[in-house]
């Protein structure tokens, strides 16, 4: 058990620390919610619907946003 508690932790640490309906910002698109999460790590790929431009899907690491 204590293995699945250490590998949860592990994909927090990665940057997927993101969740289902909470706000963001990003430089470009602006004020947005998460949507969806899919894949970890290096993989991972948000959903995020913004204000101004509607439905993205980006991926984590380049995505550049910041948690409001």
């Amino acid at each position: 058990e204590d293995k699945g508690a250490s590998s949860a932790s592990n994909s927090a640490d990665s940057g997927s620390s993101y969740r289902g309906g909470e706000k963001v910002t990003h430089p470009k698109f602006g004020a947005g919610t998460v949507v969806g999460i899919t894949g970890q790590g290096a993989r991972a790929e948000l959903t995020v619907v913004f204000d101004s431009v509607g439905a993205k899907r980006l991926l984590l690491k380049y995505a550049n946003l910041e948690k409001l």
